[in-house]
């Protein structure tokens, strides 16, 4: 079966070519579908040239997300297609795709693999961005793959429940002299929303946007606790206690901080290998609780995919070119970072 193709590719604004009529996290004036995998900004490059011309696929908690954020004409367009992880939406009468399907990465709600089979009987995906172990894996013989933590460097020697275990113990240390506020991106912020609901009963709030966001997660059936608006009579009477958790979502403004409150930063990458904190200042820490796979687990989903190709994406941590390296010396397979078509290349 032949790979060789010119239309899988990832252009520099990071727009990912899956066949001629599918286009992830990105535009493509010819592609006839968008592939939405998650909500975060970096992903959402030119949504709303997609929402003029394109049919954009996405899972139900991705669309939800997108509603809480951006509300608009979204729940009313009949070019939204929101589908559930492993229905395959049937292609009619389109060029050279006949099925595209979304899988769970685990990376945040709503975030998905792709894999999008074509009529010459080749199946090709992209990993979106990405969490390991995952409970199910895209099957394919070409795969654009994240490469966030493509270098060899990455690797982490703690488990994510340790890191976990120490948010918890450093924010209950920082409670016994008052407030504390943390401070994450889209994705992770909830996630700790989560973590704390679960472990402490310290009063939460956060702007009305957060609130919005924390809500689709809860209707999605996560376990979190009410979160209060800072805008509430509620919120205004817990900022005047003793103790509370104040969430902001990274890079909201903090114009009316105060410098006294401890303050812990979330982070989606880790700094160090060996220890998910990192200390500042008696007042400023940051703990990685990171949503990607490091580079064992990268490799590790590579393989469990069975792709022969391997388009490693290097728009944007840049360890692309490293990446593709170490999948063609350690895994035996022809791998490349993108920019240029596979056409060039194989």
């Amino acid at each position: 079966m032949p790979l060789q193709s010119d239309d899988i590719f990832v252009n520099s604004k990071g727009a990912v070519m899956l066949g001629p009529d599918v286009v992830c996290d990105g535009f493509c004036y010819d592609a006839k579908f968008r592939v939405q995998t998650h909500v975060h900004s970096d992903h959402m490059v030119d949504f709303d040239r997609s929402k003029g011309r394109q049919s954009i696929l996405l899972s139900f908690g991705t669309k939800e997300l997108l509603i809480a954020k951006h509300n608009a004409d979204l729940p009313y367009r009949d070019n939204i297609l929101p589908k559930n992880y492993g229905e395959a939406h049937i292609c009619q009468n389109l060029g050279k795709t006949t099925k595209i399907k979304l899988v769970s990465s685990n990376h945040m709600l709503g975030a998905s693999q792709v894999e999008v089979e074509l009529r010459d009987g080749r199946k090709v995906g992209y990993s979106g961005d990405f969490q390991w172990p995952s409970d199910e894996i895209i099957k394919v013989d070409i795969l654009v793959v994240d490469a966030t933590y493509g270098s060899p460097r990455s690797i982490r020697n703690f488990t994510q429940e340790e890191a976990n275990g120490k948010l918890i113990e450093l924010t209950t240390m920082l409670l016994g002299s008052g407030p504390v506020e943390i401070t994450a991106f889209k994705g992770v912020l909830e996630r700790v929303v989560q973590l704390v609901s679960s472990e402490m009963n310290t009063p939460l709030i956060a702007n009305p946007a957060v609130c919005k966001q924390v809500k689709v997660y809860r209707d999605f059936g996560f376990p979190v606790r009410k979160i209060f608006s800072t805008t509430s009579d509620e919120g205004k009477r817990i900022l005047r206690e003793e103790k509370y958790i104040r969430f902001y979502q990274h890079p909201e403004g903090r114009a009316d901080r105060d410098g006294r409150i401890p303050q812990i930063t979330c982070s989606a990458f880790f700094t160090s290998s060996d220890d998910p904190v990192v200390e500042y200042t008696d007042t400023s820490y940051c703990v990685a609780l990171s949503d990607h796979a490091d580079f064992k687990g990268t490799l590790d989903y590579i393989q469990a995919t069975g792709a022969k190709v391997v388009l490693t994406n290097n728009s944007k941590s840049g360890h692309g070119e490293t990446l593709a390296h170490e999948i063609r010396s350690r895994l035996g397979l022809e791998a490349k970072a993108s920019y240029v078509p596979i056409k060039r290349i194989w």
